[in-house]
């Protein structure tokens, strides 16, 4: 297979990425400029066994935070949050600031910059990376 159509291939790939990357920014900043602020409680954690190895040698396991927070109609509501953390980062009834999106309780967050923004910011460095990557190899091997 040519450099250049492995380099179409990657840029491809990347778009379609970063459309998804996109897609979840618009929705965290609909969330974000349109959601309600409340405060909630962590009930529990969701681990996997995704481990973190510390640089001590330690073994640190990561897990998704379960929170209970109450809407402007005093129901009561659950989420799961898409970042991993340390359990002891949130013990199970730690207060958490959490932003809501009154129209579909579900679409729920702590509203901190780690489990609001890091995500996209990260999609969108990966990707800009990676159509780089693709757009140099593209220059390099346009002869070919």
């Amino acid at each position: 297979m040519k450099q250049t159509t492995k380099a179409k291939i990657l840029i491809v790939i990347t778009l379609f990425v970063l459309s998804l990357v996109i897609y979840r920014t618009a929705g965290t900043i609909h969330l974000v400029t349109t959601g309600i602020k409340t405060e909630g409680t962590v009930i529990g954690h969701s681990c996997e066994p995704m481990q973190k190895f510390s640089s001590t040698g330690s073994v640190q396991i990561l897990c998704t935070l379960k929170v209970n927070y109450s809407d402007n109609k005093n129901k009561t509501h659950k989420f799961e949050t898409d970042t991993l953390v340390s359990e002891e980062a949130y013990p199970k009834g730690t207060k958490v600031k959490v932003i809501y999106n009154k129209e579909n309780n579900i679409n729920a967050n702590i509203n901190s910059f780690k489990p609001l923004w890091l995500v996209n910011l990260l999609g969108f460095i990966f990707s800009g990376t990676f159509l780089g990557l693709a757009y140099l190899g593209l220059q390099v091997y346009k002869d070919e």
